[in-house]
């Protein structure tokens, strides 16, 4: 899943300077490792998450209480920032802020890959609900306005691909088309005809962009 989704964007430079936001237990660190990147951190709020990751990724990880300022503490300094389900966590009034701490903390042409889980869908309140850190909920058109406000050029907003068993893989795809025609019928329906309306049934969605350089 890491592959299709992060892979086609990952810089080519193994020796980049990649940050992981929000790192958890490092599967996002350990799959970097594993295709050669070695100049890698992570940082996380939450220690005893950081305590669950591999050994041989342990010492790119750190534990910080505060991200704004580490933010601000390291201007410039990363070629690659991953935010895997991290952005929602920003209350909306803080979100654009954070944003730009991010994006002021990756050099000049530096990339950012972002995830977050896909507003549109007609369960994404449940997917807020269900988790109370959960603070913004992001649609395709949202998460670009971030981006963008934060004085980021966006490459590509696209839905994130999920891991599916072999076996599964034509049902699913199958059951999961049909179901999207039904999801842009309601919106239709409610909606009319609206530039606005939805593109990206996905799960998740993924935005890459890059600090102008």
């Amino acid at each position: 899943m890491f592959e299709n989704n992060y892979g086609p964007y990952l810089p080519q430079d193994r020796d980049c300077r990649a940050l992981d936001i929000g790192c958890g237990s490092g599967r996002m660190l350990a799959y970097l490792h594993e295709k050669g990147y070695r100049n890698l951190r992570g940082i996380d709020v939450d220690p005893n998450v950081l305590a669950l990751a591999p050994a041989h990724v342990r010492s790119y990880l750190q534990h910080i209480s505060d991200l704004s300022q580490f933010l601000r503490d390291n201007k410039a300094q990363f070629d690659l920032i991953i935010a895997k389900d991290v952005l929602y966590y920003f209350p909306r009034h803080e979100a654009l802020q954070r944003m730009r701490e991010i994006s002021d903390a990756l050099c000049p042409g530096g990339m950012i890959i972002a995830e977050v889980f896909n507003a549109a869908l007609l369960t994404a309140g449940y997917t807020a609900a269900k988790d109370v850190g959960i603070q913004t909920m992001y649609s395709e058109q949202s998460l670009r306005s971030l981006l963008e406000a934060a004085g980021l050029d966006v490459a590509v907003v696209r839905g994130a691909v999920l891991g599916q068993g072999r076996w599964r893989r034509p049902f699913y795809a199958l059951a999961a088309s049909l179901w999207r025609m039904v999801t842009k019928l309601i919106y239709l329906l409610e909606r009319g005809v609206d530039s606005q309306n939805p593109k990206i049934l996905a799960k998740s969605i993924l935005a890459v962009a890059r600090r102008p350089g």
